[in-house]
């Protein structure tokens, strides 16, 4: 089961307010586009550079959603008047502590994958390896990119807000999460980590390579440090950065030492018996 809400829990994390309709009493999940699977759920109306999800209220509305998080406006592009509308200072923010409540009260293991270049296949890699280790010791670590038991491979190359609500979407079974990690805005990422506190995470020797194309070496340098800087200083719970030179995890093959290198450091984050390793 997803992760649920009541009207009176959304409004106690974020601050909001019932601004039009009726308060519900029934808890229901997040979703950032009416275009999904809305029936029953709450619709988060985010802003953004093309679209505005409050021009889309009347659609949660008729497509069945419990009602909608919307930013705290004079008037809204509704005519129903028991339709619940909750208020919110920022929809973006309001997101974000969702999202930051929930990770608290799960119990999930989630290993990022920081990118490097737009096209590195270091994730793949990883997987790789992680599959070689689980045949190795009899177990079944799904990591040919499907799922397998508690297991969920994530392709986190998108929007924050996009992770975010992924995130807010999985199953309670999905308990281990190996994410390929390459937000499309990272002025967010420090936040966003704050958001999913990782509990481990794979940085390869450039991490987020690829914004190289549009940051002079100062800005990129700053900006590394400031994400290296957030997963260290992680308190709750504590995240193991694993940082790999590319002997550790070859193309091809390698030193033993170097392969298990990587399984051990995912294992002393708590992330191999979810693996059945």
């Amino acid at each position: 089961m997803a992760a649920e809400f009541t009207a009176e829990e959304i409004m106690d994390l974020t601050g909001g307010r019932l601004a039009a309709g009726m308060m519900p009493d029934e808890a229901a999940r997040i979703v950032i586009d009416t275009r999904g699977e809305i029936e029953g759920a709450w619709f988060l109306a985010l802003p953004g550079k093309k679209y505005d999800g409050h021009d889309f209220l009347g659609d949660a509305f008729n497509n069945g959603a419990l009602g909608c998080i919307v930013a705290d406006r004079p008037a809204y592009a509704i005519a129903s008047t028991s339709f619940p509308l909750l208020a919110v200072g920022d929809c973006g923010e309001a997101l974000t502590q969702l999202a930051r409540n929930w990770r608290r009260r799960t119990l999930k293991k989630l290993c990022l994958v920081v990118a490097a270049g737009a096209d590195d296949n270091l994730f793949a890699r990883v997987c790789g390896y992680l599959r070689e280790l689980a045949d190795r010791s009899g177990g079944h670590s799904g990591a040919d990119h499907g799922d397998a038991g508690g297991q969920k491979f994530l392709h986190w190359r998108k929007d924050p807000a996009s992770i975010m609500a992924e995130f807010l979407a999985l199953d309670d079974g999905e308990d281990f999460l190996i994410a390929d990690f390459a937000p499309r805005s990272l002025a967010d990422v420090p936040a966003l980590l704050a958001c999913l506190a990782p509990n481990a995470a794979v940085i390869p020797e450039q991490p987020f390579d690829y914004e190289r194309l549009v940051l002079d070496e100062v800005a990129y340098a700053q900006l590394k440090a400031t994400i290296l800087a957030a997963l260290s200083e992680q308190k709750r719970p504590p995240c193991l950065t694993v940082s790999l030179e590319e002997a550790v995890i070859p193309q091809d093959s390698g030193d033993e030492a170097d392969r298990l290198r990587l399984y051990k450091a995912l294992q002393d984050a708590g992330l191999g018996p979810q693996m059945g390793l």
